[in-house]
């Protein structure tokens, strides 16, 4: 007759070895960077293109005219009177400065007088051909604040006269001669008749005399 059999342990039993831990591995070495690349070399710039010669300055345009001059060749009294005998000659030139009183190279007016100077153009001009008018004058006598002394010239289209100016110019008065150009204002044709001009010089006042040395025309043409 068989029997049971009774186990009170079944176990097996180990050690584990105690190694010390395994070295690492070494890092590997970093591949080298690559040789970049050359730049390129820069195109040259280019030339510049030269400057173009500048144009030449055109020539000015002539200027001035032909200057001429137009002496009193008469006078005529319309008014009053004139000291003396002067001929219209001597109102050509202004020779006169200062207090310099030489009878013989000025016309003397008195007092509320007047007169009328002929003028004639030069030979081969034409009225139509006159670019510029100015009267030259030089005058000695009361200033304007005690009397007016007036220079007019003739409109031959109206046959009235035009006003150019008076003796407000002659501060001086008496002590000293005085020179003054007048213009004369276009229409410059107007003034003449042929080739005749006339100019007036004169005052209503019966306040004092005045002296001429010069009335002469300059023009241009």
């Amino acid at each position: 007759m068989n029997d049971a059999s009774d186990i009170d342990q079944l176990i097996i039993r180990a050690t584990v070895g105690s190694g010390g831990t395994g070295t690492a591995g070494t890092t590997g070495t970093a591949g080298t960077t690559g040789t970049a690349g050359t730049t390129g070399t820069a195109g040259t710039t280019g030339t510049a293109g030269t400057t173009g010669t500048a144009g030449t300055t055109g020539t000015g345009g002539t200027s001035g005219g032909t200057a001429f001059s137009m002496p009193c060749t008469s006078f005529s009294v319309t008014a009053g009177s004139v000291t003396g005998s002067q001929p219209a000659s001597v109102l050509a030139t202004a020779e006169l400065t200062g207090t310099t009183d030489t009878w013989d190279d000025y016309v003397e007016l008195s007092p509320a007088s007047r007169i009328v100077c002929n003028y004639a153009l030069p030979s081969g001009t034409t009225a139509g051909q006159v670019t510029s008018l100015a009267l030259q004058v030089n005058y000695r006598g009361r200033s304007s604040t005690n009397m007016i002394w007036t220079f007019e010239v003739l409109d031959r289209t109206t046959n009235a006269w035009t006003l150019l100016g008076d003796n407000s110019f002659a501060t001086a008065g008496w002590n000293a001669w005085t020179k003054h150009t007048f213009t004369l204002p276009a229409p410059l044709s107007r003034f003449f008749s042929g080739t005749n001009l006339q100019i007036r010089y004169g005052t209503t006042s019966s306040l004092d005399a005045s002296d001429l040395d010069q009335l002469l025309i300059t023009g241009t043409r």
